[in-house]
C-alpha cells in the first residue's frame, strides 16, 4: 500500500515563499554589485589620471552629448547610499546627472546617458554628492572624483575652452575636504579647472 504524500501546511509556504524572496533580494543585490566593475573598491588610491580616465568613461560611454544644451554645473548634497547595488538600482534618479558616493565612486544616471534636463535645474549638469548630515562635508575621495568629473565634463562640453561654471550649494560643506590653502570661494574656480 502506498502512502499518501502529506501535503504542506500553510504555515509551511508562506515560510518558503518569503525564503525565496529573501533569496532572492540577497542574489540581486550580489549581482548588482558584481556588475559595475568601473570604480574599484577603494577610489581614494587612485591616482588623478586614473580618476580622470574614470570620469572620462562615465561622461562619454555609450552617449551622444549636445555641448550647446549644457551651461553650468551645479553640486549638492544628497543622502548617503548605503550599498553599491542600491546605488546601481539607483540609477534612474530624476534629481542627478551624477552620483558621487560616499567613498568617492561615480554613476551615471539615466538622465545623462538620455541628454535629458532635470526640471527645476535645465541646461545644469547636476552632481549629487553623497553626505550622512551636510556639515559632514566632502571627503578627500569624493573632492577628487568632482575634480575629474568637472575635468571630464569640461572636455566635453565646454565651449571655446572656456570652462563650465561649477555652483556648489551652500548646505554642502566643501570645506572639509579643501586643501588649507583654498577659501570657500577659490573652490568654485579650482573645480572648473
Amino acid at each position: 500500500m502506498r502512502k499518501r504524500r502529506r501535503l504542506p501546511t500553510r504555515v509551511g509556504r508562506q515560510t518558503a515563499v518569503f525564503v525565496a524572496l529573501a533569496g532572492g533580494m540577497a542574489g540581486t543585490a550580489a549581482l548588482l554589485s558584481w556588475m559595475d566593475p568601473g570604480w574599484p573598491a577603494e577610489p581614494h588610491n587612485l591616482s588623478p589620471e586614473r580618476l580622470l580616465q574614470l570620469a572620462r568613461t562615465a561622461v562619454f560611454e555609450s552617449t551622444t552629448i549636445d555641448p550647446n544644451h549644457w551651461y553650468e554645473v551645479e553640486v549638492f548634497a544628497g543622502p548617503v547610499v548605503p550599498s553599491r547595488g542600491t546605488l546601481l538600482s539607483a540609477a534612474d534618479s530624476e534629481n542627478a546627472h551624477f552620483i558621487v558616493d560616499a567613498d568617492g565612486r561615480l554613476v551615471r544616471m539615466r538622465g545623462w546617458a538620455a541628454q535629458k534636463s532635470i526640471t527645476q535645474a535645465p541646461n545644469t549638469v547636476r552632481v549629487q554628492v553623497s553626505a550622512s548630515t551636510a556639515s559632514a562635508g566632502l571627503s578627500l575621495a569624493q573632492w577628487s572624483t568632482l575634480r575629474a568629473l568637472t575635468e571630464a565634463l569640461n572636455q566635453a562640453v565646454s565651449k571655446d575652452l572656456v570652462p563650465l561654471p561649477v555652483y556648489i550649494q551652500p548646505d554642502l560643506n566643501v570645506l572639509s575636504a579643501r586643501p588649507p590653502t583654498e577659501s570657500r570661494d577659490e573652490i568654485p574656480r579650482r573645480l572648473a579647472g
